[in-house]
């Protein structure tokens, strides 16, 4: 792509030069912040108006507050963070808006360009993190032609729909192959894979027949330890930047960990919280939450690590391989009674007991270990894919982030650009 005859000092080292015709004001001068308004829970749950708060829609009303189309940006929570509304709406006072009555911008344009001043970066000196008005109003604004906002417009919404839809492909067929992947550990679990194998009921409803030498246990016969951390005395304020590694429910998935979040405690913060340091081999299980259900097994990922109360450690005994247990743990039969055990007065909680009386088909060790290679064989090929496609999805992310940069601050000249002479 083409750049602008000649180019100026924007004053601001991180947006550097801008084309010579355009402003470096602040964003002040191009629109205004709008308050959103309170709305009780009880009273977003009905209508065809979508009520944001910081973080997207949490439901509907009857009755909207701005014109259509706007723009809403976290203030609490989520603050900085930018959505978008094609239709009027109602955002609640977690967020500010800006419609047309706010600015004099192609609001699309303004779309794109608040993205990128990385609103997030900065929070009110609160209890609760926040976005102030007045620190936004002085971030920088440019003022550029409403011709050059519409070619933006045109050239972002054009490339962005591009990305969006092969990340959107590339999205379902990871879900696609994550789904053929959890019928193959689902079927060997349950049936093992000698398919010439007697069956005889396993008594568990949604397991139907295992093979006739397998015996059903409670998990508690298989277990030495089923228990959870604590949260250390200060909360997420005694959180370090290194020491003893600290899980959280947002630091396990069914087939990783996520460790580029990960938080640190002190040594005498882990040795006070002895009973749930993490050994080799322990798989950790997220018992409350929205996450509930996901688990993984440590394999010495630090040297030493512990977990919060919304983690369990499930320690196993000899009777049974710890991959094979977490295996069992994510497949239909160990999700099916995670989310069916669960306490009444609680949906989103599962305690020790409940645990302890979950169902374990259990064949012999060694074969366990034939089942977990054969696993392992199986989904050697989705798992290289699916690696492969989050790759891509997260080099297109990137590509987008940079692409819209370099367009709303005027690296590249996309005036007179139309994609009916364009083939990319």
């Amino acid at each position: 792509m083409k750049r602008y005859p000649s180019y100026k000092p924007s004053g601001v080292e991180w947006l550097g030069e801008i084309p010579i015709d355009w402003e470096c004001k602040t964003l002040k001068r191009i629109t205004k912040f709008a308050y959103g308004d309170s709305l009780s829970d009880e009273n977003r749950k009905g209508g065809d108006v979508p009520v944001y708060g910081s973080n997207g829609v949490v439901g509907f009303h009857d009755i909207p507050i701005t014109k259509a189309p706007c723009i809403i940006v976290g203030r609490k929570g989520s603050y900085g963070r930018v959505n978008f509304s094609e239709i009027p709406c109602f955002p609640i006072d977690t967020s500010y808006f800006i419609d047309s009555t706010k600015t004099n911008c192609n609001l699309y344009w303004l779309k794109y360009f608040l993205s990128i001043l990385r609103l997030d970066e900065n929070t009110v000196d609160d209890m609760v993190p926040g976005l102030s008005r007045e620190w936004a109003y002085r971030m920088p604004g440019l003022i550029i032609s409403l011709f050059e906002q519409n070619s933006i417009v045109r050239f972002l919404d054009h490339k962005t729909g591009q990305i969006d839809r092969f990340i959107a492909n590339r999205q379902k067929q990871i879900e696609l192959l994550k789904e053929q992947k959890a019928g193959i550990i689902n079927k060997a679990v349950t049936k093992g894979i000698n398919p010439n194998a007697k069956m005889k009921p396993s008594e568990i409803e949604w397991v139907g027949e295992i093979p006739a030498h397998w015996r059903v246990w409670k998990l508690k016969y298989l277990t030495r330890k089923i228990g959870s951390g604590v949260t250390p005395l200060g909360g997420s304020q005694v959180y370090k930047t290194e020491g003893v590694a600290f899980f959280r429910s947002q630091n396990i998935y069914n087939d990783t960990f996520e460790l580029s979040n990960i938080s640190f405690i002190d040594e005498g913060t882990h040795v006070q919280m002895k009973n749930s340091k993490i050994e080799f081999g322990d798989v950790l299980l997220n018992i409350t939450g929205a996450s509930i259900g996901r688990c993984y097994f440590f394999s010495g990922e630090y040297p030493e690590a512990n977990v919060n109360q919304h983690v369990c450690i499930i320690r196993s005994n000899k009777m049974i391989l710890f991959k094979f247990l977490h295996s069992v743990m994510i497949s239909e039969i160990g999700q099916n009674q995670i989310f069916s055990k669960q306490s009444g007065t609680n949906r989103e909680g599962l305690n020790f007991e409940l645990l302890k009386q979950f169902d374990i088909p259990l064949p012999s060790k060694p074969e366990q270990q034939r089942i977990l290679s054969y696993i392992q064989s199986e989904t050697l090929t989705i798992d290289t894919l699916i690696t492969k496609y989050q790759k891509q999805i997260d080099l297109l992310h990137e590509y987008r982030t940079s692409l819209i940069s370099h367009v709303v601050t005027g690296k590249i000249d996309v005036r007179g650009w139309n994609p009916e002479n364009y083939n990319n």
